[in-house]
């Protein structure tokens, strides 16, 4: 069966038709857990709910609320007698990816997104009018979003295979494929900074302790070590790669979700013979 924008735009129409009150209850959950959250934490800080808390709350509850939504993209294939109902309709399986793609990669981000920026404006100004805290609105103008999406869109092609491939607890499944990935990537870099700072260690700073941070060694290395002379803190070393070896990593970047979404549509090609 080929792919059929009308009946695309059919199936898009019963999926939010069909789960317009769990879209609508969740929305509404949402809402209160953040507005509860952002006033307790604009009424017991000490500057209130500041810039960078208000980024911060951002970046993780978009990561959170993205992969949970994601997990239940496929909810109608967990039971037998829906998923036979499911599969009798006369839809593709491309359809069928397409209608799940939209909704996970595009609208409930943007939803949430909207989301958050209603319930965040609301409580700034509770932070400044009743609890005297005139921090500055938060509106995507911080510096980790860019971090953020793109992490969402390394992550949420996993969740989409996993709620394809997954029937029974899915969500906790999928947890575990996102964070083995993120151990082994920690692991590996924590091995490979040893390994840099042991072979060319300076002098100046034998014998200091170094602590080897989780970042992914896709461009840089991130090192913190002592500062020399007993001095209190630390300073952080970042250990850039070549140019010429940085286009290697992104383009393994740039393949993940390809991989993931077409085996996700293999999945569900498989599902219908």
């Amino acid at each position: 069966m080929k792919f059929s924008f009308h009946r695309f735009i059919l199936l898009l129409k019963l999926q939010l038709e069909v789960n317009r009150r769990f879209y609508l209850l969740g929305a509404a959950a949402v809402a209160g857990l953040l507005l509860v959250y952002m006033i307790f934490r604009a009424a017991n800080g000490d500057l209130g709910f500041e810039f960078d808390a208000q980024e911060e709350s951002y970046d993780f509850t978009l990561l959170f609320s993205c992969v949970t939504f994601g997990t239940l993209a496929f909810r109608q294939f967990s039971g037998r007698s829906r998923r036979i109902q499911a599969l009798m309709m006369p839809v593709s399986a491309l359809e069928r990816l397409a209608v799940a793609f939209l909704l996970v990669f595009i609208l409930f981000p943007a939803g949430f997104t909207l989301l958050y920026l209603l319930c965040n404006a609301l409580a700034n100004q509770v932070d400044i009018q009743v609890f005297g805290h005139p921090n500055e609105l938060y509106l995507l103008n911080g510096e980790t979003g860019i971090n953020a999406l793109t992490i969402l869109f390394l992550l949420l092609p996993v969740t989409l295979l996993c709620a394809v491939w997954f029937r029974k607890l899915t969500f906790v499944k999928t947890l575990v494929m996102l964070c083995v990935p993120v151990l082994v990537f920690s692991f590996f870099n924590s091995m490979l900074g040893k390994m840099v700072i042991s072979s060319v260690q300076p002098a100046p700073y034998e014998g200091t302790r170094f602590a080897y941070w989780a970042a992914t060694p896709f461009m840089y290395l991130s090192v913190a070590g002592d500062m020399p002379g007993g001095q209190s803190g630390f300073r952080v070393y970042n250990l850039a790669l070549p140019p010429g070896q940085q286009w290697i990593f992104t383009l393994f970047l740039c393949l993940i979700p390809v991989v993931f979404v077409y085996l996700a549509y293999l999945k569900l090609r498989e599902q219908e013979l």
